[in-house]
């Protein structure tokens, strides 16, 4: 195996705020683990926020910790796909969840939460079922795209799931077809959404890191590409003005596609990285339980 070493790129200023702050892990946890209760106590949960706060608290606070980083990474994406079923719930429907000591099951709380699903939140939902396995999960948000409940604030974001939709035998398509139709789109749309950077540093490095692994491009080259990307990723989320946001400490889009890489051709990264852990790439996912919650309890 060729392995073409690069220098490490690794998050800085702000963003080690989760990762230094490992002392207060136990009171976190033990905040999940009262919201986990009360869920099944009111037999209500919003899937989204919980998954999110588990995952943050496990994965960021103590990243070492490989073993819940995969946990809390599993228990994400399940509350995350329940989070999109249940947005989508018709009046009398229910969605049944698994929590730690019983399954609650409850309709949409239209007092409590707003119906529809954010295009960029689908889309992101999509990648993190795929670098699950959860390959259902990806193919039907796939397509529900067109659904009325999925609110799209531009037409490439649109174009850019029906691409990972095809690459990942999802859907049916052209993906060079769909590649140019959403350069095209996201050039036009550039001046009256703001998204010129975002395409540049995150969406077009991860298209050619998607085209290398699919492509059957050797490992230099995916490496190569690999670094590109993990730079632009880097020097996006470093920007002043994103130094408090809740994202971009780890890439879920290039995670999934080295594991891709890794699973079909056993290509590693080649370098250091926060933002692509290998573990996550290279290590086989736990089912899903809570046990791993346990050991951070005061």
């Amino acid at each position: 195996m060729t392995i073409q070493q690069y220098l490490p790129i690794n998050y800085d200023g702000a963003r080690k705020v989760f990762k230094d702050e490992s002392a207060n892990i136990a009171a976190l946890t033990d905040n999940i683990t009262r919201r986990l209760a009360q869920s099944e106590e009111w037999n209500y949960v919003n899937p989204g926020d919980l998954g999110f706060a588990i995952y943050t608290r496990t994965l960021y606070l103590n990243l070492a910790d490989i073993d819940s980083a995969l946990h809390s990474l599993v228990a994400w994406q399940y509350f995350d796909s329940k989070s999109i079923e249940y947005a989508l719930l018709e009046d009398g429907e229910k969605i049944t969840i698994s929590l730690p000591n019983k399954e609650v099951s409850f309709g949409f709380h239209s007092d409590r939460d707003r119906r529809g699903i954010e295009g960029a939140h689908l889309e992101i939902s999509i990648w993190r079922s795929l670098l699950c396995e959860d390959f259902d999960s990806a193919r039907r948000f796939v397509k529900i795209v067109d659904h009325p409940q999925v609110k799209w604030r531009n037409e490439s974001g649109d174009t850019f799931i029906r691409l990972l939709g095809c690459v990942f035998s999802l859907s049916d398509g052209e993906p060079m077809d769909l590649i140019q139709e959403y350069v095209n789109l996201s050039a036009s749309e550039s001046v009256s959404h703001g998204k010129p950077d975002s395409v540049t540093y995150l969406d077009l490095p991860v298209i050619d890191v998607m085209m290398k692994v699919f492509g059957g491009a050797n490992e230099k080259t995916y490496q190569q590409a690999m670094y590109s990307a993990v730079q632009n990723h880097h020097e996006y989320w470093s920007q002043p003005r994103l130094d408090d946001s809740e994202h971009g400490y780890f890439s879920m889009q290039l995670t999934t596609l080295a594991k891709v890489a890794f699973a079909r051709h056993g290509y590693r990264i080649g370098f250091e990285t926060d933002y692509v852990p290998e573990a996550f790439y290279t290590q086989p996912l736990p089912t899903l339980n809570y046990d791993f919650l346990n050991k951070y309890k005061d």
